[in-house]
């Protein structure tokens, strides 16, 4: 079984591909809708909070460990994964690797939370990987509440888009990672505001692909799909309606029993 630690329910883009691409793989999901969003928290309580997701989790018999969320991934302690006893996965570098291979000009961009941001942990792995490399960071925590409310294609959005993206076109990035898991559903809008001449790269779904590649061998042909348990610590509507846009259908979101 693969465990899937999120901050909310934005994962869940994530358990979708996942389950196309992994058919009969069993997957279990824990999203903390509860005390979300983990972007505007201290790196120690994210890295708490996330904590009991994870010995959650283990609990129920995960074999690995896929973090979702690129704040958890951001602000875990480095003692805590190095004491879980199964392989840990998340997108920090995967979307390094991809953003790396994509830039013409080394002028790389990243979006993401305020606690993501404040880490340097995208910054740090691009340039471990090319110390030459211009990496310009932007936290827009506005964006990711309107997505959650629902206001796609509100004016209000696309102003905030607009004003959120700016010092990145000024920069002339040529690449963009998308390092909060609601801002793919906004990559049209982006895509318009930044032009079509930069790379827009979804950190949750290139985890997804590199978690696809590594197991796919234990994909029987022709089984069953399975149903992922998706578990939250607070069954809300809003939690419900965002799920509802990220998997594109009805969810089966189960709240965890107290």
């Amino acid at each position: 079984m693969i465990g899937i630690l999120d901050s909310g329910v934005g994962g869940l883009g994530l358990v979708r591909a996942l389950t196309a691409g992994l058919p009969g793989v069993p997957l279990l999901f824990w999203g903390d809708t509860a005390r979300s969003p983990y972007g505007d928290k201290s790196p120690e309580t994210v890295g708490r909070f996330a904590g009991e997701g994870l010995h959650y989790l283990l609990d129920q018999g995960a074999r690995v460990i896929v973090i979702a969320s690129s704040t958890i991934a951001s602000c875990l302690p480095g003692e805590v994964r190095e004491r879980t006893p199964v392989p840990v996965w998340d997108p920090l570098e995967p979307a390094a690797r991809r953003a790396l291979a994509c830039s013409r000009r080394g002028v790389i961009g990243v979006v993401a939370s305020p606690a993501t941001v404040a880490t340097g942990s995208y910054p740090a792995r691009l340039k471990a990987r090319s110390a030459g490399i211009r990496v310009h960071v932007r936290a827009c925590p506005l964006l990711t509440s309107l997505i959650c409310a629902g206001w796609l294609k509100k004016p209000e959005t696309l102003r905030i888009a607009k004003k959120c993206l700016h010092p990145l076109k000024v920069r002339q990035v040529d690449t963009l990672i998308l390092g909060s898991a609601f801002l793919p559903l906004l990559q049209p809008v982006i895509g318009r505001k930044l032009g079509r001449s930069v790379v827009l790269l979804d950190a949750a779904a290139i985890l997804a692909e590199t978690v696809v590649e590594a197991f796919k061998s234990e994909v029987v042909a022709g089984a069953a799909a399975v149903l992922p348990r998706l578990m939250v610590t607070d069954h809300n509507p809003q939690a419900v309606n965002t799920a509802r846009l990220l998997l594109r259908g009805e969810p089966r979101l189960q709240p965890l029993p107290r």
